[in-house]
């Protein structure tokens, strides 16, 4: 429990909510590493532009999905989104995760078009959720992305390489780089980690081929101002695509039971979540009708143990929720946890709350003309497509 103890910590030091001095001599130390990480960063990037760090090639077309911050941007469902398309227009496509989190070293073939071959344990949260949502595409996952971006091509005729989480991997070229900000949370004004969430200066948006803005739908902040202030943004070949996240459907872990998301409207629920933007999760089941009557938050990619799901259906007990809601990529990590007895798996008598999972699609509000030009461009000069 000690991770989650420091996450917490870490997260009200660097917040907006801070009581009395004490607070701020914490937040000094950290805005004195985030200098530090900042000098190593820059070093890196100018290496780069030297070409004293050089960049691998792959024989395809290759986009990148990033971001600048920490995580919870929705890289994932956007991911999914892109691969989907492609593959319904009949191009093939592959997707290389970098496996946060997995316990297996070692790049791994994480599903060849059929499903999960291995463990989310092995591999991660995200490439084994890409597995299974997306069952005809192949997912790899590894660091040394060039290696397996050329085993995709080779084994499987890959045209296009969707690199996962890659837009501060500078060690694979692309052709198209797509780095996504979230809208509900500042970006020009925010600190590089650890003293906030940026992985790297917000300028860095400059290298990308378009921005791709999330949770338009959420946001009670001018983003759309705060973007079009920024010289690098403004120098950009397509407007900034606006997308939002359509709540679709829960389905009970274990049992598999599909419930419509008229089933929470009134109903009290304990928000449960390991991922990189919480409340956002937690807005979306209010907006559904839901009461949160409690929220367990853990760091993000955080693999569960029964403690974990014990204090939930204590939580669930005490304050008479009907089910504790979770995301999917947590329901990846509970289920690997094998903990069945904890989330109601073995309940004859219904004693526990159920385990239930939101199921949620990408859907692009606005300039999704602009981002499949931007795409079709790249497919047609590398001849994946021919130019009308």
């Amino acid at each position: 429990m000690m991770k989650k103890r420091l996450f917490r910590a870490w997260e009200k030091i660097i917040g907006e909510e801070r009581d009395g001095i004490v607070p701020l001599l914490p937040l000094a130390l950290l805005i004195l590493l985030s200098w530090v990480y900042g000098l190593c960063v820059r070093a890196r990037l100018w290496m780069h532009r030297r070409g004293l760090l050089r960049a691998g090639r792959i024989d395809a077309v290759v986009m990148s999905v990033g971001n600048l911050t920490l995580g919870g941007t929705g890289k994932t469902p956007f991911v999914i989104y892109l691969a989907r398309r492609l593959r319904e227009r009949g191009i093939p496509v592959a997707i290389i995760a970098q496996g946060y989190g997995r316990k297996a070293a070692a790049g791994l073939l994480v599903s060849e078009g059929g499903g999960p071959l291995v463990s989310a344990e092995e591999v991660g949260d995200e490439a084994y959720l890409f597995a299974e949502r997306l069952p005809d595409i192949p997912v790899l996952v590894s660091r040394d992305r060039v290696r397996v971006g050329t085993l995709a091509v080779s084994r499987f005729g890959s045209r296009v390489i969707i690199l996962d989480d890659a837009f501060q991997c500078l060690g694979v070229r692309r052709e198209v780089d797509l780095v996504l900000v979230d809208a509900t949370r500042r970006l020009r004004t925010d600190r590089l980690f650890p003293a906030g969430y940026l992985r790297e200066p917000a300028g860095g948006i400059a290298r990308a081929s378009a921005v791709v803005v999330t949770r338009v739908d959420e946001s009670d902040r001018d983003w759309e101002k705060e973007l079009v202030s920024m010289d690098a943004v403004r120098t950009l070949p397509i407007d900034p695509v606006e997308c939002r996240f359509r709540p679709m459907w829960l389905f009970q872990l274990l049992a598999g039971e599909r419930r419509s998301l008229e089933w929470l409207r009134g109903r009290p629920v304990i928000a449960l979540s390991g991922i990189g933007n919480p409340a956002s999760f937690e807005r979306t089941l209010c907006g559904l009708g839901a009461e949160v009557v409690s929220s367990l938050r853990y760091p993000d990619h955080w693999w569960y143990r029964a403690r974990d799901l014990e204090e939930a259906q204590q939580r669930a007990a005490a304050a008479g929720a009907q089910a504790v809601i979770t995301t999917e990529k947590d329901a990846v990590r509970i289920a690997a946890a094998g903990i069945d007895d904890v989330m109601g798996g073995r309940d004859p008598a219904g004693t526990k709350a159920p385990v239930l999972v939101l199921v949620v699609e990408l859907e692009v509000a606005r300039g999704e003309e602009g981002l499949w030009g931007l795409i079709d461009g790249a497919l047609a000069d590398r001849g994946v497509l021919v130019k009308a």
